[in-house]
């Protein structure tokens, strides 16, 4: 970055008024006092002419001091680095911390940290090794950036301050969004590119010394750069130059910011790291350790952290010694002993004075002296390698191994952490847990005394919130929560703080520990019962979650499917009505109400309250107490609702994670997991690729995810109760609107789930209803026919019915009516009577959607056969004298408007509660856009015929319509065929193969189009007038049928041409259109036919069983018999439909016995035994995926294993059985051959 653009984007000169009130000092030295007689520099690395004349007398016997030999002079030095723009400021190192701190959060405006970490340690040639190198500083570094955390560093270019800068700025390029305030905090006489900064103001003999200072141009010891990817500097003046000791003056800087007041119940936390380390490592621990700073060791990083780790390890008995309660002080020792000097060969008990620590570690003492003299030194045991590169062994002050025996104390060395990075763990899980320790905090004692209002529990929610942040669960199990509710003061702000920053752990561990989320989010002294007005449901759950910045995000898709807008034209979502609208459009039509404001207006919605007798007689609106739950079913009911509620907000909203584990704690998981595949598919389908590319590619890896998820939950349940588990696909899911998994899964256009052996066996028994299910032997088939010529009569002797072995036979069903139950055992046997059981089979034979399909088979192949007799041998036209319509074209017109009705019935009964929906659903099946074409075909054709008079052109076109029309019709039948399971799936292949066809059409119109009008134009000019039947007679008829090879036709016309010029090159034009036609597009289409064939014929049994869903559902609402006894019912169905429809407008009716598609209880009891055996069968399955990080590979494998397994059977794991053996096999012959190679290099060895 250039100087200028610095300039213009960071003004110094913005901060002149601030510092101007602070009292911001230099300081210098004023007194020459070199450290021995010989040495011409004063102990401030300065000659003696450098020195002011006020005092310069030398007093070479009289140790250097600061507060003796330097005085302060004002010099408000600041500004900014014209290299990166940090700010910085110059001070003197007495200045205090309080002025600093304003410094930095008051005028340079940082962000009030969430934790201020200090770095200490690694020498100039410190480098990380192993997997450290790798990945550890990219960790550390977005640790930093995503915590709001402040990094203290020394600011030097060397080291670990080096490498972490490299890394800060490798982040800043590739995450320019995430700020990482890095501070550093050095002296100022040591900084070697003090000239990269500005400084706005200083006198004149500090503009002396930094003119001196800027005449450096090489290097000199004591010198260093700073590293210029730091954000802000602090530049501590202590009169010297070349020295880069600061003292304790971070500690106590640290200190005072963490201690600033703030609304947190506690200080700001601090934790210091350290990496490899020498002398001034170890004074910097015990100044942290001094001032209760908790010390994190990065071990494996050699020297002094390896030396702690080490004797850290080897003085554990130390905690055994009960008596040794409080730590040792040892800062007056250090004060009075600092000029006492350890070497390798010094004994250091003659130097301890009677120091308890001596006494206490009498036994270590030698061989922590002598490690500690090979740490510091950077050698080895044997002192053969030498890490730092120096040319003399430094010596040990006494006092440095007296602050590692502090350090070691059973008090202090608490405070102590060692992270091991070679072991996976996470750092913040190491600074959370050091951080508890450090305040001293028992979590592990019991704490039932303590109550609500003491000063602990808040401190718990302050470390806990600091452990959602940091995403640490085990440190908030083991120290902070505890399994205890009690440690947690505000359960609500707590279990809010970790949802919206998706801790899916958190939120499975406190829905574990049982907090009582329905009272988060519906206040528990609302009352359910309130008026409609007043007190609503979902005002809090709105207000928190679906906020305008969560709706309006750029990196989701959510804001293009919301209707709603405010005055700035931003997507919100204020009030119930809003979030069903959401998720109908989300889910699909069918859906009911999810959301209501009270739980009246749910009763009445939901139950029924209001009937068509109280419409001419209005009841009363119902008053509280009147309702029929209870308070504890109310309180159930609101724990289901909100699980459901967060869960659909997290899946729409795309917080998959949270997703899996609100799943996890829900009692409908199957349809809950097939919930979030259409929402998913829905957001996928409806976003574009070249917008939002790769966010589908990830909607693409969770649907595949969601969709094995409800694969794995059915085959538990499956296996533990087929029976069972095939009510459930088809039964009402009350808390997702009144929806079944079939349906969704044939919305969301899950194949794999509709494949699934369950929903298999499900539509098989619906199918035949009451009839046995297993209706594959031949005289099972004879028994039906002879039942179906009989009209049913025979039915109950021919056909083989469902059976109950029950004594004394059922009194009252099970099962409603109005939905399924085929296995209700009242429905299927409840007469006492043998004549009413008779009577009623017959009954139950034409309802069973085996006959009804039977029927229409009969019916409509009837219909074919007499259409295309009509067309072909009665179809006259009628003349004004007489008619001539044939009785079979009368039933040919009839049937047709039969079927109209029909269809008409088949529209309005569908599942979709919206119009729009209906259409959607209805036209979504190919046969039905056929149905569409051939009423529209036969009705023109209708029309023409009877407008027509005689053999006109009329009549011409009638015949024609009505031509292309029984073509369709014809064309239609294959519908029947998709009943059957031997010749279904190859028309599913056949379908697909019809978009290569439609593609390979294009191609030959475009090649056929060309060479018909290039040809003319050269060979044919003129022979042809320019009509539109002339155009296609000269030029595309001919030119068509050479695709099929004929050209006689083609060749003599050309032959025939009176010009050699062009009837030549009309020649070498076929020759190539020939070419390209008959070898190259042919062949194409061929090879596209075999590869959709292969594509395709691994998954057309699933593409089938998935289309069965329709045809099993259209049945199920046909009528029974045949034509025109089934009209009768589609009016009386229709009139109904109308008339229920105009109610439920009009008085707000809802039909509780309208006949739907799903499995309902008669008794609430029952469908909730449903619910807890879905729950038992897969929570274990669901617990384990809570917490389970999914990737792209583990989805993708699973669907390929699922796929083979759910098309092989037994032979995929065979084949797996098989692949494993060749596996081992190879994996021994591997051993066997490493161990001859082994042996022959011995022999080869030995022989030299």
């Amino acid at each position: 970055m250039s100087r200028n653009k610095v300039e213009r984007k960071y003004n110094p000169a913005q901060y002149d008024s601030a510092f101007d009130s602070l009292p911001i000092n230099s300081r210098r030295c004023v007194v020459f006092s070199p450290d021995n007689p010989n040495k011409k520099l004063c102990h401030c690395n300065r000659a003696a002419n450098e020195h002011p004349e006020i005092d310069n007398q030398s007093r070479e016997n009289e140790q250097w001091r600061l507060d003796t030999h330097t005085i302060k002079e004002p010099n408000k030095e600041q500004g900014v680095c014209l290299t990166n723009g940090a700010p910085y400021v110059r001070c003197d190192i007495e200045t205090d911390p309080t002025i600093v701190e304003t410094i930095l959060l008051d005028i340079w405006k940082i962000p009030r940290p969430a934790l201020l970490m200090q770095i200490i340690g690694g020498h100039k040639y410190f480098k990380l090794q192993g997997k450290m190198g790798d990945t550890f500083l990219d960790d550390l570094v977005k640790f930093v950036s995503k915590s709001n955390t402040w990094l203290l560093t020394s600011g030097a270019n060397v080291g670990i301050v080096q490498l972490l800068g490299q890394t800060i700025r490798k982040r800043k390029l590739t995450k320019p969004l995430d700020k990482t305030v890095a501070i550093g905090v050095c002296n100022y006489g040591c900084v070697k590119n003090i000239k990269d900064f500005q400084r706005l103001e200083s006198n004149n003999s500090s503009l002396i010394e930094s003119q001196d200072l800027k005449n450096m141009n090489q290097w000199r010891p004591g010198e260093q750069s700073l590293e210029m990817n730091h954000t802000h500097f602090l530049l501590l003046d202590d009169g010297t130059i070349r020295y880069f000791d600061i003292g304790d003056y971070r500690t106590r800087l640290v200190k005072t910011i963490a201690h600033k007041h703030t609304n947190q119940t506690l200080p700001i936390p601090i934790v210091t790291l350290l990496f490899e380390g020498g002398e001034d490592s170890i004074r910097s621990i015990y100044n942290d350790l001094r001032r209760n700073i908790p010390i994190i060791i990065i071990n494996n990083t050699a020297r002094i952290a390896d030396y702690l780790v080490r004797w850290l390890s080897r003085t554990t008995e130390m905690d055994l010694d009960v008596d040794w309660t409080n730590p040792v002080d040892i800062n007056d020792y250090i004060i009075s002993n600092d000029s006492n000097n350890l070497d390798s060969t010094t004994n250091p008990s003659n130097n301890s004075n009677g120091n308890p620590l001596f006494v206490k570690f009498e036994k270590y003492i030698d061989s922590m002296s002598d490690e500690l003299f090979q740490a510091i030194n950077g050698t080895d045991r044997n002192r053969s390698r030498k890490i730092i590169i120096t040319d003399n062994l430094k010596t040990i002050n006494a006092n440095i191994l007296l602050m590692i025996l502090y350090c070691l104390q059973p008090k202090v060395r608490t405070k102590i952490s060692i992270f091991d990075y070679n072991k996976n763990e996470k750092l913040s899980e190491t600074i959370l847990r050091s951080i508890c320790k450090s305040v001293e905090i028992k979590i592990h004692k019991k704490k039932s005394n303590l109550k609500k209002t003491d000063t602990f529990i808040p401190h718990f929610d302050h470390l806990l919130e600091l452990a959602i942040d940091w995403d640490c669960i085990n440190t908030a199990k083991e120290w902070i929560v505890q399994d205890s509710l009690d440690n947690i003061y505000d359960k609500k702000s707590i279990f809010f703080r970790a949802l919206t920053k998706q801790r899916h752990k958190f939120v499975h561990y406190f829905i574990q520990l049982g907090f009582e989320i329905d009272e988060i989010f519906f206040h528990p002294k609302l009352n359910p019962f309130a008026s409609r007005n007043n007190n609503k449901r979902y005002q809090e759950f709105i207000s928190l979650l679906y906020t305008e910045e969560a709706i309006n995000r750029e990196d989701w898709l959510l804001r293009n499917i919301i209707q709603t807008t405010n005055d700035r034209n931003e997507k919100i979502i204020c009030s119930t009505d809003d979030l069903n609208q959401l998720f109908r459009d989300l889910i699909g039509g069918y859906i009911k109400k999810l959301y209501y404001d009270t739980q009246i207006e749910e009763e009445e919605d939901r139950m029924g309250i209001k009937h068509f007798t109280n419409i001419i007689s209005p009841m009363p609106d119902i008053e509280q107490g009147q309702l029929v739950h209870t308070e504890i079913i109310y309180k159930q009911l609101a724990k289901d609702y909100i699980i459901r509620d967060l869960f659909l907000w997290s899946i729409a909203m795309n917080y998959m994670e949270l997703a899996k584990v609100f799943l996890a704690h829900m009692k409908d998981r199957i349809c809950g997991a097939l919930i979030a595949t259409e929402i998913l598919s829905h957001l996928r389908d409806k976003s574009s690729d070249a917008v939002y590319g790769d966010i589908k590619v990830d909607l693409t890896r969770w649907i595949k995810y969601f969709e094995q998820y409800a694969l794995n939950c059915m085959d538990l349940c499956f296996k533990n109760d087929p029976n069972m588990a095939q009510i459930l696909t088809v039964q009402r899911v009350e808390a997702f609107g009144d929806v079944t998994c079939l349906q969704v899964a044939d919305d969301a256009n899950s194949k794999r789930f509709a494949s699934h052996p369950c929903c298999r066996q499900a539509e098989n028994s619906i199918w035949y209803d009451k009839l046995h299910s297993d209706q594959f032997h031949i005289r099972y088939y004879i028994g039906q026919l002879i039942g179906i010529w009989t009209l049913g009569l025979l039915a109950p002797f021919t056909a083989r019915f469902r059976t109950v072995n029950q004594n004394p036979l059922p009194t009252e069903p099970t099962l409603q009516p109005y939905g399924i139950n085929y296995c209700d055992s009242y429905a299927i046997n409840h007469f006492d009577s043998n004549i009413t059981k008779k009577l009623y089979q017959i009954w139950q034979f034409h309802q069973s959607l085996h006959i009804k399909f039977t029927y229409h088979h009969i019916q409509y192949t009837v219909f074919l056969f007499l259409f295309s007799y009509v067309l072909l041998f009665s179809f006259e036209p009628i003349y004004d004298d007489k008619s001539s319509i044939h009785p079979a074209e009368i039933y040919v017109i009839l049937s047709v408007t039969c079927m109209l009705i029909e269809e008409i019935r088949i529209f309005f009964s569908q599942d979709s509660l919206s119009l729009m929906g209906k259409c959607y659903n209805y036209f979504g099946y190919f046969f039905k856009q056929l149905c569409l074409i051939s009423f529209i075909l036969f009705y023109i054709g209708l029309i023409l015929r009877f407008k027509a008079n005689g053999y006109s052109e009329t009549f011409q076109a009638a015949r024609v319509f009505l031509g292309y029309d029984l073509w369709l019709w014809w064309m239609r039948s294959l519908s029947f065929i998709t009943v059957s399971p031997f010749l279904g799936p190859h028309l599913v292949s056949i379908g697909k193969m019809l978009k290569n066809l439609a593609f390979f059409a294009i191609f030959i119109a475009v090649m056929m189009t060309a060479y018909g009008v290039a040809s003319r134009s050269m060979a044919f000019y003129g022979t042809f007038p320019f009509t539109g039947r002339d155009i296609f007679k000269a030029i595309l008829y001919p030119v068509y049928y050479l695709l099929y090879t004929n050209l006689s036709g083609e060749l003599s016309g050309l032959d025939e041409s009176s010009y050699d010029t062009t009837s030549i090159a009309t020649h070498v034009l076929l020759a190539f259109h020939m070419l390209l036609i008959n070898v190259l597009l042919v062949n194409l289409l061929i090879a596209m036919f075999n590869q959709s064939f292969q594509d395709v014929q691994s998954i057309q049994t699933d593409i089938w069983n998935y289309q069965q869903y329709a045809v099993v559902r259209e049945y199920y609402d046909r009528p029974p018999l045949f034509l025109p006894f089934s009209t009768i019912f589609d009016i009386i169905a229709l009139i109904k439909m109308f008339y229920h429809w105009y109610l439920r407008v009009r008085y707000n009716y809802a039909n509780p016995l309208q006949r739907v598609f799903k499995v309902i209880a008669v008794q609430p009891e029952l469908e909730l035994v449903w619910q807890e055996f879905e729950s038992a069968s897969t929570y274990a399955y669901a617990q384990r995926e809570a917490l389970t990080k999914i990737d792209r590979v583990t989805v993708e494998n699973d669907s390929v294993s699922r796929e083979s397994g759910g098309t092989s059977g037994d032979l995929s794991g065979s084949n797996n059985r098989k692949e494993n053996d060749a596996i081992t096999q190879l994996r021994n012959e591997f051993k066997i051959a490493i161990r001859d190679i082994r042996n022959d290099i011995r022999l080869i060895a030995k022989q030299k």
